[in-house]
C-alpha cells in the first residue's frame, strides 16, 4: 500500500478481519512512490511464492503505471467509488 504503517495499524484496529492478511508493504516498507513499481516489486520479492498469475488492484492512475510493470494479467482499476472501472489486458490468462 501506499499507505503509511501508522494508519494501516490504525485500520487493522478498527476492523479486526484486516489482521487476517499478515504479508503487508507500507509507505514506510520502500524508497520511490508511485508510479514505480518499487513497492510491488519488494512485495513480490518478500511474499511472492513464483506464482502463475501475479494479478494487482489499484485505485489510482500513478498505481496502475506501477502495477503494470509486475503483474501478469489482469489489472483492476476503480476511477470513482459510484463507478467501476476494470482494464484487463489479457484475457487469456482469466479462466472462467
Amino acid at each position: 500500500t501506499n499507505t503509511c504503517r501508522e494508519t494501516v495499524e490504525h485500520f487493522r484496529s478498527i476492523l479486526p478481519g484486516l489482521n487476517k492478511i499478515k504479508n503487508w508493504i507500507t509507505r514506510e516498507d520502500y524508497n520511490v512512490p508511485k508510479p514505480s513499481s518499487e513497492c510491488y516489486e519488494l512485495a513480490l520479492k518478500r511474499y511472492g511464492k513464483s506464482e502463475e498469475y501475479i494479478i494487482g488492484v489499484e485505485n489510482t492512475p500513478e498505481g496502475l503505471k506501477a502495477l503494470k510493470r509486475v503483474t501478469t494479467c489482469v489489472y483492476m482499476f476503480n476511477h470513482d467509488p459510484d463507478d467501476d472501472v476494470y482494464v484487463i489486458d489479457d484475457f487469456q490468462h482469466i479462466m472462467l
